[in-house]
């Protein structure tokens, strides 16, 4: 259910991205922000998505050293290839 165009957005803690392409790098914190309908690229050390809700993401290729995403709640999440650490 993604949209065929997405615009480019930048991370932000707390922050509401919908419909959007989100490239990580270096240490992010996405804690308590609300991804829906988004597209994510990486290649970060951290990603902190602690508290967040994913609805509608499709991840690929992401390369994470460190997930953090305890409480997130995970609605129709796909991730394809890559590598995540925890």
């Amino acid at each position: 259910d993604l949209p065929r165009e997405f615009e480019p957005a930048s991370p932000a803690r707390s922050a509401d991205i919908i419909a959007a392409s989100l490239e990580l790098s270096g240490t992010v914190d996405l804690a308590y922000a609300t991804l829906e309908q988004c597209t994510v690229s990486a290649d970060a050390e951290a990603v902190d998505l602690t508290g967040a809700t994913v609805v509608d993401v499709e991840m690929s290729g992401a390369r994470i050293a460190s997930l953090r995403m305890r409480d997130t709640g995970v609605r129709r999440l796909r991730i394809a290839g890559g590598r995540i650490g925890t």
